[in-house]
């Protein structure tokens, strides 16, 4: 089983390219590299009706199947909506290609885990920005978007909390097995932006987490793949693989096109 992981398609925010491009990059990436089932990491699209029907079509069109976790992104609304963010979580929960809450066992040796996870401030610079700053969402002239497109009613520290105690629950249910967990968030400090960092000295409280570190100590994780950071990269850490592998925005593609950069960025997997 040839399994492929892909995080950060932004698929709404290229106006040079239709939702259609980025089917068919993905289709052909598929086919041409013989792949059996596709996973996405998150950030799919700005708005979950998008997210979902994209990959409902994705898996029509190449026929294997194709499952997902949703990003920061994909619970955005427009301003005019006014639906509670855990009313779009609550839609993700019930979707058949959602990984939340649907723990998989891929043969008798391996399971598939995803869920968001949520960032908790783990890592920024406190000698230049007090906890109160960093709860403001706002930097100079720049505001975290997410403080303007969800409502979660709960602090960033509680909802990544929250996740951990469902992540935890969904990776009991298949604790026996070694586990290809698939987070957005980054888990490990060594995938946020380097400081100093003019911008992200304060916007790194917004890309990780640490609460999910005991969950890596007490389980058999062998992979984690995560998105959020626009970058790709690999860093084995005591017996676990954690890969960033987001596709990101075209300014930040290495080879120039779409069904290059998906095929650069991916990361795929035999069992």
């Amino acid at each position: 089983m040839r399994l492929a992981f892909l995080s950060d398609l932004h698929i709404d925010r290229n106006p040079a390219m239709q939702v259609t491009d980025y089917l068919h990059a993905c289709l052909s990436f598929c086919e041409r590299e013989e792949i059996d089932m596709f996973v996405l990491g998150g950030d799919i699209s700005n708005a979950y009706q998008l997210t979902q029907q994209f990959v409902r079509d994705l898996e029509q069109l190449a026929g294997i199947p194709v499952f997902y976790i949703p990003g920061n992104h994909d619970f955005w609304q427009k301003k005019d909506e006014a639906k509670h963010t855990w009313d779009i979580y609550e839609r993700y929960v019930q979707d058949q290609h959602s990984l939340l809450k649907q723990p998989i066992t891929l043969n008798e040796e391996w399971a598939l885990v995803g869920h968001p996870a949520w960032y908790n401030y783990a890592v920024y610079n406190r000698a230049r920005f007090t906890l109160a700053e960093i709860e403001r969402g706002r930097f100079k002239l720049a505001t975290w978007q997410d403080r303007l497109r969800l409502d979660f009613r709960q602090s960033d520290p509680e909802v990544s909390q929250y996740f951990k105690e469902e992540l935890t629950t969904d990776i009991q249910k298949v604790h026996d097995k070694q586990i290809i967990l698939v987070n957005h968030m980054v888990t490990i400090p060594e995938f946020t932006v380097p400081m100093p960092h003019r911008a992200f000295d304060y916007f790194n409280a917004f890309i990780a987490t640490d609460d999910l570190d005991d969950l890596f100590v007490k389980y058999a994780i062998a992979y984690n793949f995560m998105g959020h950071v626009h970058f790709r990269g690999e860093l084995q850490k005591k017996d676990t693989l954690y890969v960033a592998n987001s596709l990101g925005y075209p300014k930040e593609w290495r080879k120039g096109s779409l069904l290059a950069d998906i095929k650069d960025a991916a990361y795929i997997i035999e069992l």
